[in-house]
């Protein structure tokens, strides 16, 4: 007798999918999500904006050299002491007497000046170098982060359309026994009780089917949010992923290497010593400033009524020396302002390496764990289908319920949805230990690229489109309450009984009438 429940999971498997030309993978998606991803698009800007942070302290410390120059049109009135006689005619007139001059006037000038002692001009630039080197590693753990993050909104793309494609495997064998449960209902072999546990059970699995589409589309969503792009088809997992171990293998090592090159952790290193450098900085501020100054100038003037006409040519050099004595109190507040923000920045150092190193071992853990995990999968995928054919060859029998064989089914339909979701996690898993002990790249991206497999059936026709139809139609389903089962008016024999059951037992497709309208079942679609 055929084993008709556990082929229909390899057959239902197939269904309703198609096979694309084309499938996107993993390292043609992070390349997407490296040009347009707008947190990482801020990350490289913000890094690119902090590098100038070197040339402008630098700038301070160079000569500094302005230039002036102007030329002037000049009306003034000069109201100087007159002669008595021209004093008498302007007291008979009333006319003040005054005289008017109109000429031009131009003048240049050439400053240089040189910084030969300013404290806090040196130290600035030492924070704008610790500064950039904390953007950097900053940078540094965008990047990975962009790469963990992109595997992940990828496996979980995945990872939802295993889901659907168990619920769907699930559906149909779960009309087939219902289809069949009432052929043997019919002829007496079994009570109605079963045909109400397979019609339960087939409108269960029709919500659960709905439910499992929405979170494709929704997955696939989260992935372009990312990407700026959707894709509908992703290349997958090959049926064997490669169970690797971390190496080194001691957990203490990874520890160590998460201590030195964790980016996280060395850009909160550089942010402390960046505010530590400014502690130094506000201090400066009682320090005396000595400048390097020289000056080079003309000045020409027309009939001025004060200097009259001129020519002058100046030139000066020397040093100029700032000492500030008292500004209120300002130094010293602004000292210990910055002495707080170092301690948060000690602090923030602190917890970063506590991050770091209670990642690194979690992850490491998860990696060992999911390797025992994806093992024991596969045993529980092979205990689980023998279960079941024990359970529907007592079913046939009269020692095991509908009910039996339905839970039966359902609990190897979770090992086998476990079982692909462990092997994403499990690569989760590798991805956030090689991030979190800063050694991650796109050569590991690579490597994961080589397990996928782009001749994989796809869900491309699950579209929020596709969502908005089926909520707009009526879902079909059996009327159990008003529909009138006929039943036999003679029981059958022992003999007939086997016979029946043995042609009811064999694998028949769905009648075009009981299709879902959720996912319609396209009979050998990549098989």
């Amino acid at each position: 007798m055929k084993r008709w429940p556990i082929k229909l999971i390899t057959v239902a498997l197939a269904a309703t999918m198609s096979i694309s030309a084309q499938a996107a993978d993993l390292v043609e998606v992070f390349q997407q999500a490296y040009v347009n991803d707008p947190s990482f698009q801020n990350a490289l800007a913000t890094f690119q904006a902090n590098q100038e942070n070197i040339p402008i302290a630098r700038s301070s410390l160079l000569p500094q050299i302005t230039s002036t120059a102007n030329s002037l049109y000049n009306h003034a009135v000069s109201k100087m002491p007159a002669s008595p006689l021209a004093q008498t005619i302007s007291n008979l007139t009333g006319v003040p007497f005054q005289q008017v001059y109109n000429y031009n006037s131009n003048q240049y000038q050439l400053n240089v000046s040189q910084t030969v002692f300013n404290y806090e001009q040196w130290v600035t630039l030492i924070q704008a170098k610790d500064g950039v080197k904390a953007a950097n590693a900053t940078f540094n753990a965008a990047y990975q982060g962009l790469m963990a993050t992109v595997a992940q909104a990828y496996f979980n793309v995945l990872d939802a359309e295993d889901n659907l494609r168990f619920i769907e495997a699930q559906k149909a064998a779960i009309y087939r026994q219902l289809d069949q449960v009432e052929q043997q209902f019919k002829v007496g072999l079994v009570a109605i009780t079963g045909v109400y546990q397979a019609q339960a059970a087939y409108d269960n699995v029709v919500a659960q089917e709905i439910e499992a589409q929405n979170r494709i589309v929704n997955r696939r969503e989260d992935l372009r949010a990312i990407t700026g792009r959707y894709y509908d088809h992703l290349a997958a997992l090959s049926s064997d992923v490669p169970l690797v171990s971390p190496e080194p293998s001691n957990v203490e090592q990874w520890v160590d290497m998460s201590v030195q090159q964790n980016w996280a952790l060395v850009a909160a290193r550089y942010s402390a010593k960046a505010a530590r450098d400014q502690i130094n900085i506000e201090r400066a501020g009682h320090l005396p400033v000595l400048d390097a100054v020289a000056t080079t100038g003309e000045t020409r003037s027309g009939n001025s009524p004060f200097t009259g006409q001129q020519d002058i040519y100046a030139n000066s050099i020397g040093l100029e020396l700032t000492l500030p004595i008292y500004q209120g109190g300002l130094v010293t507040a602004q000292t210990k302002q910055a002495t707080y923000e170092w301690q948060a920045a000690v602090d923030n150092q602190e917890l970063a390496y506590r991050t770091a190193v209670n990642d690194t071992r979690q992850e490491f853990n998860n990696v060992i764990a999911g390797i025992s995990k994806i093992k024991a999968d596969k045993q529980a995928i092979i205990s689980n289908k023998a279960s079941l054919e024990s359970t529907f060859e007592a079913y046939k029998v009269g020692t095991q319920t509908m009910l039996d064989v339905l839970q039966s089914q359902q609990t190897l339909y979770n090992t086998l949805h476990v079982f692909a979701s462990d092997q994403y996690a499990y690569i989760d898993a590798l991805v956030a230990l090689k991030e979190a002990a800063g050694t991650l790249n796109v050569n590991d991206l690579q490597i994961i690229n080589a397990w996928l497999t782009e001749n994989h059936p796809s869900y491309d026709f699950i579209t929020t489109n596709s969502l908005q139809k089926t909520a707009n139609a009526p879902i079909k389903t059996k009327d159990l309450t008003s529909k009138k089962i006929d039943t036999l008016d003679t029981s059958p024999t022992l003999e007939e009984k086997e016979k029946m059951l043995n042609k009811l037992t064999q694998p028949k497709s769905p009648k075009p009438s009981e299709e879902s309208l959720i996912t319609p079942i396209r009979e050998g679609a990549g098989a």
